[in-house]
């Protein structure tokens, strides 16, 4: 049969991740594993028993058994990375702080990619300055714009900014 990809990502499962699930079902066997909890291992372990490779989004907590089952059957790994495992901000607190015990965890997860996939300019050569030695790993893949739902007009005022965020009150400080 065609190859089974098993993607994994954090307990919410975000259009980005269905919408890899549509591209990638055209050629492949496609499963979508949102680790929720101690109930969705026992899901993983079985959906990567039967993988050909691994797609993980995000290299938080929920990577760490899907790395280790992935290894154990030696398939490939791939992540995509944003910019909070290669950032840090001290005065916000942003980001993972180098040297530190988590740090160490992600320099880990890294190094079991195949590839590692950044998707914009900056937090590739953040990623690449904060891990040299994976920078042969690293692929800069812009995030795709569906212009079937957004196309921007030509004329329209550039003026704002636009953020992608989750903002509380413990993260985020004002500046004037």
């Amino acid at each position: 049969g065609r190859p089974k990809i098993v993607i994994v990502s954090p307990r919410v499962l975000a259009t980005f991740v269905q919408q890899d699930e549509r591209l990638l079902s055209s050629e492949y066997d496609v499963e979508i594993i949102a680790i929720s909890g101690l109930a969705s291992i026992g899901r993983l372990k079985s959906a990567v028993r039967n993988a050909d490779a691994l797609f993980l989004w995000f290299l938080g907590r929920h990577a760490i058994p899907a790395i280790l089952f992935a290894h154990l059957r030696r398939i490939p790994v791939v992540a995509v990375i944003g910019g909070f495992e290669v950032a840090w901000e001290e005065e916000i607190q942003y980001g993972i702080q180098p040297g530190s015990a988590r740090d160490r965890l992600l320099g880990w997860m890294l190094r079991q990619m195949r590839a590692i996939v950044t998707v914009s300019r900056f937090s590739h050569n953040l990623a690449v300055g904060r891990f040299p030695t994976l920078s042969d790993r690293m692929i800069l893949i812009h995030n795709a714009v569906d212009e079937s739902v957004f196309s921007p007009s030509p004329t329209a005022s550039r003026s704002g900014v636009l953020c992608v965020a989750t903002l509380s009150a413990d993260s985020i400080k004002v500046k004037n």
